[in-house]
């Protein structure tokens, strides 16, 4: 997982303030995909939830890619986003869990640890 403000590929506080962005690698030729619930809306808003496939050799079907999540960060405090690996046909049978602390400071930059 990498996340950071404003571009997992920036440092956290490297970035525009005001914006979260959480990857996480994901298959969904499977079916499964990352399902995201934050605890306290008021300090992060989920935005959009992407998903951009992994290039493939020509022919190759079934790669991988990375699922994105942008949160808006909304005042200072922290809280949590559980992500859950799912195939949303299958209920609570799920593949992975992950939470992540998420903290956004005075300058509403956020960071998040799992």
């Amino acid at each position: 997982a990498l996340c950071g403000c404003g571009s997992a590929k920036k440092a956290a506080g490297g970035a525009e303030s005001g914006r979260l962005v959480v990857e996480l690698r994901s298959n969904q030729t499977t079916g499964f995909s990352w399902q995201c619930d934050v605890a306290d809306t008021g300090i992060v808003e989920l935005l959009t939830d992407s998903y951009v496939q992994d290039d493939a050799p020509k022919g190759m079907t079934g790669m991988g890619g990375t699922q994105m999540f942008e949160f808006a960060c909304k005042k200072p405090g922290t809280t949590t986003a559980t992500f859950t690996y799912l195939r949303p046909w299958e209920g609570s049978k799920t593949a992975e869990i992950r939470t992540a602390t998420i903290t956004v400071d005075e300058s509403l930059h956020g960071t998040a640890e799992f």
